[in-house]
Order: structure tokens, then C-alpha cells, then sequence
């Protein structure tokens, strides 16, 4: 739990020391943090709609044009 506290300081502060990497990755946790709390509430509220989080990851085209 510690870490997600660490976590929350770090996506509140301000952008000293910028790493996309790292932005893109924390993107993708809250991501499905917000997953899981949506499926608390769904269930809360018995409801039958389902929730789906899915990460494509690093898509490489077949050229150079790529993000990475």
C-alpha cells in the first residue's frame, strides 16, 4: 500500500524530472486502478454490465513510423 501512496504524491506533483516511460506506465495503473473501483460500484448497484481492461502494450508498425 505504501507504494500506491509514494504513487499518488508523484502523479499530483508537479513535472521535475519528466520520464515518459515511467508517465506511461503509471497511465496504464490508473488505468486499472479505476477498473477495479468501477466494478465495486457496478456490483454495489447489481448491475450485469461487465468491465474490461486491456493494455496493448507497445505496438510496433512494419516501418519506421513508430512511437518508439
Amino acid at each position: 500500500m505504501n507504494l500506491l501512496i509514494d504513487f499518488r504524491k508523484k502523479v499530483s506533483g508537479k513535472f521535475l524530472n519528466f520520464n515518459a516511460d515511467e508517465s506511461y506506465k503509471n497511465s496504464k495503473l490508473c488505468n486499472i486502478l479505476f477498473a477495479k473501483e468501477l466494478v465495486k460500484k457496478l456490483k454495489i448497484s447489481s448491475s450485469k454490465i461487465s468491465v474490461i481492461t486491456w493494455a496493448p502494450g507497445l505496438v510496433i508498425p512494419n516501418d519506421d513510423l513508430g512511437f518508439f
